[in-house]
């Protein structure tokens, strides 16, 4: 989904539109902490959204532009996001188990996972 202007200041953008962004998360957030069961509640959730109808709404991604980086700096959904991007990455894991094609492959760990420090 491209990014949406609101009438507020705030855009509506899909999951893909922010894991393009360069993203970071500042120190002062707390490390990655999700157990098993909120992984699992995502998994459900994306699970049931796939067979809707209806646009799923994953939930709110506040980030603010960091002055000395030019990135994006995480404020509220880190735990989402990295959730998000280590799915994409035990997918690449899995498709390469499989010998899947590498075009598709690649393409994920470009547009996804590529750009990590």
């Amino acid at each position: 989904m491209a990014p949406k202007k609101s009438g507020n200041d705030f855009d509506l953008v899909g999951i893909g539109g922010v894991l393009d962004t360069p993203l970071q998360v500042p120190k002062h957030q707390r490390e990655y902490s999700w157990q098993n069961n909120e992984v699992q509640q995502l998994l459900d959730d994306l699970s049931e959204a796939k067979s809707s109808t209806l646009e799923y709404f994953l939930g709110t991604i506040v980030t603010v532009k960091n002055k000395d980086t030019k990135r994006l700096d995480v404020i509220d959904g880190q735990q989402r996001l990295t959730t998000i991007s280590l799915i994409y990455s035990a997918l690449v894991s899995e498709l390469k188990s499989l010998q899947a094609n590498e075009k598709v492959i690649r393409k994920i760990e470009e547009e996804r996972l590529s750009d990590f420090d």
